[in-house]
């Protein structure tokens, strides 16, 4: 994702929950500072899919920024095998994008309220996805719908072995 990304101009940061983690979080801090914008993919490198990580809460409660999350549904999609069940849109289909309302996080709350914030914008952001992604009918069972609702029962899906990646994760990113 990020090797298209920069073909575009736009930057990013490299990291992760396993190697690179404490580097990629001062710069994500500094850039912040500076006022940039900052997209993080919300359910981290390796999942669970649909679950926030906690440093989108870390990150706009150390910042005093606003975290918004967003997310996207499409008619016509193929659903990747990856362990996110990623949302590959096919060519010239009709979708849309949804935001979650602003969310700013006190600097001062425990980390049971951090967590209880987080749980909230997890929420409230799996329910516009499955929102959208009803909206568009897409089918239930997937891994998008199930990590939103686990007593989902599993449908037979076509998924792609090889397909370029354009977008991330649910591209429910959060912008802080």
């Amino acid at each position: 994702i990020a090797k298209v990304l920069r073909k575009f101009n736009i930057g990013t940061i490299d990291g992760s929950s396993d190697r690179q983690a404490l580097g990629a979080a001062l710069e994500i801090r500094h850039e912040l500072d500076k006022g940039t914008v900052v997209a993080l993919i919300p359910d981290g490198p390796k999942g669970p899919s649909m679950r926030l990580n906690k440093s989108v809460i870390y990150f706009a409660q150390k910042s005093g920024k606003p975290i918004m999350g967003f997310t996207y549904s499409v008619n016509n999609s193929l659903i990747a095998g990856s362990w996110d069940s990623m949302m590959v849109p096919y060519p010239f289909c009709k979708g849309k994008v949804r935001g979650t309302k602003p969310l700013f996080v006190p600097k001062d709350i425990t980390p049971e309220q951090a967590e209880d914030l987080r749980k909230q914008f997890e929420d409230e952001l799996n329910a516009l996805t499955l929102g959208l992604d009803r909206e568009f009918n897409v089918i239930a069972g997937h891994g998008r719908l199930m990590a939103a609702n686990e007593e989902a029962t599993p449908t037979p899906l076509k998924v792609g072995k090889s397909v370029a990646v354009i977008g991330g994760g649910n591209v429910a990113m959060d912008a802080a």
